[in-house]
């Protein structure tokens, strides 16, 4: 393994990027052939922690850069694997600074943007707000999935599946059914195509932007399909069934990331003498 740019070949030949999800797969391929152009010429023992900072100075403010470097640190794994090297050095990199998201979609806001919708499209958000899964949990679900009275989504990051059940949820699954299937099912994935095939993230993403299009042209401010799911977590009753619609194992990144509604408090209460 001489150069970084052999260490990369190996990462994305390895099991553990194999076992990527293939839309992190696809990510990290970008991410890859960026750094290859910075980086692939050096040999892994010549890459210091200064080459790290002048990438992130590049990019600075940029998350992306971030993302870059978090992959670089898998590719020196490999290296260290291999006795190319004896310590991660990309490790050591402290990264841009990231600013959590605030952005909440208000109700009026919501309801503006469904008149925009087609009718798949309509059908796909009212499900995002019963459930708050991720866009691609959400083009990964099946026709199977349903199972008369709870929808079985994806495994959580414990490794638990997530099950919903509740009002509103029969209703909502075939409405799917019925704009995205017809009188039958003609494909094994909930939300599909035409012809039958699960979306692609770009294909999602060019449905998405010509409704957001038509939402901004009349005086709306854009938000991203993401938003929707931070909306489920900011208006869940409390930060525990936010967690746990949100799947995540604590309730940190729930409550940094995804709680952005207004707190409401009560205001303070005079005593009967006004003191």
């Amino acid at each position: 393994m001489h150069t970084l740019g052999e260490a990369m070949d190996a990462y994305l030949a390895s099991s553990r990027f194999q076992r990527l999800a293939m839309r992190t797969q696809s990510e990290y391929e970008k991410a890859i052939a960026r750094l290859r152009r910075a980086f692939g010429h050096l040999p892994p023992d010549a890459w210091r922690p200064s080459a790290g900072y002048a990438y992130l100075e590049a990019q600075r403010g940029n998350v992306q850069a971030n993302r870059d470097l978090s992959v670089l640190a898998n590719v020196m794994q490999v290296c260290v694997r291999a006795g190319a090297v004896d310590r991660n050095l990309v490790k050591e990199v402290e990264k841009n600074r990231e600013q959590a998201r605030t952005r909440y979609v208000t109700d009026a806001e919501l309801a503006a943007f469904l008149t925009r919708c087609n009718p798949k499209l309509k059908a796909w958000v009212e499900l995002k707000m019963l459930t708050g899964l991720r866009q691609g949990q959400l083009r990964a679900l099946r026709v199977s999935d349903w199972r008369g009275d709870e929808l079985w989504g994806p495994k959580a990051k414990g490794g638990r599946s997530l099950v919903f059940q509740g009002p509103g949820l029969a209703e909502a699954v075939a409405e799917v059914m019925r704009t995205h299937h017809g009188e039958a099912p003609r494909s094994a994935y909930l939300f599909c195509t035409r012809q039958g095939n699960q979306y692609t993230a770009d294909g999602f993403r060019a449905i998405w932007q010509r409704a957001m299009r038509k939402h901004t042209d009349h005086g709306w401010e854009r938000f991203t399909e993401h938003d929707l799911r931070a909306k489920v977590a900011s208006d869940s009753e409390s930060l525990h069934l936010a967690q746990a619609r949100m799947g995540h194992q604590t309730p940190n990144t729930t409550s940094r990331v995804y709680r952005r509604g207004p707190q409401v408090v009560s205001v303070l209460a005079k005593t009967e003498d006004g003191e």
